[in-house]
């Protein structure tokens, strides 16, 4: 840590009849800035906080592959509410459909994909310390075309 240190000089005046604006002495001088050698670093900022953040591509979680055969086969398609639950070391601790497709199956493929493939860097205060959080996304499953 660099600590500045600037001390200025007052002179107290009784009366303003003490006061000498003509003086060389009185007249008030520009304060220079204090010295920082140029090797100084500044201080660092605090760490401003933030949610967990998406390790890798997240649109690459789920793929064509993880469709359900099942609903494939019964053209099922819509979208679905998800949100993860991030743990303060970043991994996923639980999976949460906050709006259903109206298709189980459909529902259950997205947190199955996420669990298995979603990486996160976890949340922080801020002091920068790991925190537990939420990500919320939508999985919107259409039918090839």
């Amino acid at each position: 840590m660099i600590l500045l240190l600037s001390i200025g000089i007052a002179t107290v005046r009784d009366s303003p009849a003490d006061w000498d604006a003509d003086s060389p002495r009185d007249r008030a001088k520009p304060v220079a800035p204090a010295y920082r050698p140029s090797s100084a670093q500044p201080e660092a900022e605090p760490p401003s906080p933030h949610g967990a953040i998406p390790i890798g591509g997240a649109a690459e979680w789920i793929t064509a592959d993880d469709y359900p055969a099942a609903a494939l086969a019964r053209n099922e398609q819509g979208k679905v509410g998800v949100e993860l639950a991030i743990g303060d070391t970043g991994s996923i601790v639980a999976c949460r459909i906050s709006e259903s497709s109206g298709h189980e199956s459909l529902d259950q493929a997205a947190c199955r994909a996420l669990r298995s493939r979603a990486r996160f860097a976890p949340a922080r205060d801020a002091n920068g310390t790991p925190i537990a959080a939420t990500w919320h996304r939508n999985v919107v499953w259409r039918l090839p075309s």
